[in-house]
C-alpha cells in the first residue's frame, strides 16, 4: 500500500521532488521504494530520463488501478471507524410523499431485521420538505426526486427513472387520445399532492416543469388525488407503476415530449461529511430494490 501511495503520488505531481515533499519523506527513499516496486513486479513502470520520466503502458494501467485500491482502502478505512465509534444507533429517512412506495416497504422490514439495534424515524414530505431537512441535519437520508443540479456535498445516487402518464376520468376529452403532450395539458385542471404550507411551491415546480396554467387543485393524499380525479375534476400526473397497482376506473395517457417518454427521476441523496456505516447500508439496500 505504501509502494502504491508513492507512485501515484510521483505520478500525479509528476516530480519525484514534490512528491517527497508531500509525503514527508526524502526523495532517495521515494525513488527506492518505487525501485523496490519495480523489481518485485519484474516490469518498468517508470522509464528515466535525466531528471524527467515517462509513464510506460504497464505503469499507466498500475497507476489506474493503484488510484481505485487506495481510494477504496482509505473509504474502507472511514467506514470501520465510523461504525466502531457510532453509539448514536439512530437513522432518520425521509421518502417523497406518494411516491412508489413498496420497494421502500421491503427495504424497511430488511434493513430492521438486519440491525434491530438501530432506531430508524421515518418521515415523508414534498421534494423541498425533504431537501430542507437533509440540508439541516434532521434527516440523513432521504429518497426524493431531483429537482436541482447535483452538488458534490451529497451522494446523489439515481435509482429509479419512470415515465410519466396523465390519470383522466373516462369522460375527460383528452382520456381518448394515445398520448398527450404539455401543452395538450396547458389549461387543463391539474390535481397536486401538497399541504398548505407547500402549495406555493409545488405549484411553481408543475407550472415550470409541466406548463400547467393557473387551473389547479391541491389535495392532502394520493386516495384523495385519485377520488378527485374520478369525480372528473381534473387530471393527476402519475407513474408507470400507478398502471399496475391502482386503476380506480381512470385512463392512463403517456405524457410525451419531442416524441419520447417524460420520466421523473428519484434519487438517493445524503451529505457526504455525514455518511455512516447505517446510511451507506440502507442506500445500498435501496439501490438493489429498486433495480
Amino acid at each position: 500500500m505504501k509502494q502504491m501511495d508513492y507512485f501515484v503520488k510521483v505520478v500525479d505531481l509528476n516530480s519525484f521532488t514534490l512528491a517527497a515533499e508531500e509525503l514527508y519523506i526524502s526523495q532517495s527513499a521515494v525513488s527506492q521504494q518505487i525501485r523496490a516496486l519495480e523489481d518485485e513486479l519484474g516490469v518498468t513502470l517508470l522509464e528515466r530520463k535525466h531528471r524527467s520520466f515517462k509513464v510506460t503502458p504497464a505503469g499507466q494501467y498500475f497507476y489506474n488501478q493503484a488510484k481505485n485500491i487506495l481510494a477504496q482502502s482509505e473509504r474502507m478505512r472511514q467506514m470501520t471507524i465510523s461504525l466502531g465509534t457510532y453509539r448514536d444507533e439512530h437513522l432518520s429517512f425521509g421518502y417523497l410523499k406518494g411516491c412508489y412506495v413498496q420497494p421502500i416497504i421491503a427495504v424497511m422490514n430488511e434493513f430492521n431485521t438486519l440491525y434491530p439495534e438501530v432506531d430508524l424515524d421515518i418521515t415523508d414530505g414534498n421534494h423541498e420538505s425533504l431537501y430542507e431537512g437533509l440540508n439541516g441535519g434532521g434527516i440523513d437520508i432521504v429518497f426524493n426526486d431531483q429537482r436541482r443540479a447535483f452538488n458534490d456535498a451529497y451522494e446523489n445516487r439515481i435509482v429509479y427513472t419512470p415515465r410519466l402518464y396523465a390519470a383522466f376520468s373516462p369522460r375527460s376529452e383528452l382520456a381518448g387520445r394515445t398520448s398527450v403532450t404539455k401543452d395538450d395539458l396547458y389549461g387543463q385542471t391539474c390535481i397536486v399532492i401538497a399541504s398548505p404550507e407547500q402549495e406555493k411551491q409545488e405549484y411553481d415546480y408543475f407550472r415550470n416543469t409541466f406548463r400547467i396554467g393557473e387551473s389547479i387543485i391541491f389535495v392532502s393524499d394520493i386516495a384523495e388525488a385519485f377520488i378527485t380525479a374520478a369525480a372528473g375534476k381534473g387530471y393527476i400526473i402519475v407513474e408507470e407503476n400507478r398502471l399496475m397497482l391502482e386503476h380506480h376506473g381512470l385512463v392512463y395517457v403517456p405524457i410525451l415530449e419531442a416524441g419520447e417518454a417524460i420520466r421523473r427521476v428519484y434519487c438517493i441523496f445524503y451529505k457526504k461529511d455525514r455518511e455512516n456505516y447505517y446510511i451507506e447500508e440502507l442506500a445500498d439496500m435501496l439501490e438493489r430494490r429498486f433495480e
